[in-house]
């Protein structure tokens, strides 16, 4: 078990399923954030495989391998298994990215303060042999999406513990929910230039964003209260970038 202090101030927690490949390739990338004594890493794994529990002894984190209701549940266990002030939800396969020892130890620091905020970062995106960077937008981008992608943000865990974690009865935008469960119950977000994460995406499927889309009309429903005519205005996005991305790749849209 990696050696951290008693209370750390980052908690990592890395979702994985049958993919060990993935998962070294996001651990390998913590090498440099888990220098710092002051954060720690928990790897939850649904499927209890040998190689991932192999590679976890190999980088001194700590594993919980038992089976679970699917990657929300599994990142809930994450959080009340983390001793960390703020969680970084970087799962399987996704990567650290774009900063040296220094940046990293400046970021821990700044999360030592009193303040409960969601902090929000840029990330890189790889698909098509391309890399995207993206910015995080302002809060307020809250009343229509996430801000940032989830993995470029970082949640207090005593927060999103007290507001419940992520709600199993959403599909695949729980992280939506959680952080705007949040927002309601008075935090906010503080954004940030640099970027922290790397994922590699396939595209979205035409069923999952028009699931994306549900789910984020039921978060601005019950959770934010927004009104009617700007859940519509938000779906229309919603469904604008279903067909642009659908046009963009025709062939992953099946």
């Amino acid at each position: 078990m990696r050696d951290t202090a008693s209370h750390p101030v980052l908690s990592i927690v890395t979702v994985t399923f049958r993919d060990a490949d993935g998962l070294r390739a996001t651990l390998d990338s913590l090498e440099t954030v888990l220098s710092d004594p002051r954060v720690e890493c928990i790897v939850v794994d649904g499927s209890m495989d040998p190689a991932t529990r192999a590679h976890c002894e190999a980088m001194r984190v700590r594993l919980i391998s038992e089976p679970d209701d699917g990657i929300y549940d599994a990142m809930n266990k994450g959080v009340s298994a983390a001793h960390g002030k703020y969680i970084w939800f970087l799962n399987g396969g996704d990567r650290a990215s774009g900063m040296n020892v220094a940046a990293w130890r400046a970021l821990v620091d700044l999360l030592c303060s009193e303040n409960e905020e969601m902090h929000t970062f840029g990330y890189e995106i790889e698909s098509d042999r391309r890399r995207q960077v993206r910015s995080a937008r302002p809060g307020v981008y809250i009343w229509h999406a996430l801000p940032s992608s989830h993995q470029a943000i970082l949640f207090p865990r005593e927060a999103t513990l007290r507001v419940g974690g992520y709600d199993l009865s959403y599909v695949v935008s729980a992280d939506y929910q959680l952080a705007a469960c949040l927002f309601k119950d008075g935090l906010r977000f503080r954004r940030h230039r640099q970027v922290i994460a790397r994922f590699v995406t396939g595209g979205t499927s035409t069923v999952n964003a028009a699931q994306i889309a549900v789910d984020a009309g039921r978060v601005q429903r019950e959770i934010l209260r927004l009104p009617r005519l700007l859940r519509g205005l938000s779906r229309g996005l919603h469904t604008l970038s279903v067909r642009v991305r659908a046009a963009l790749h025709p062939s992953r849209e099946q």
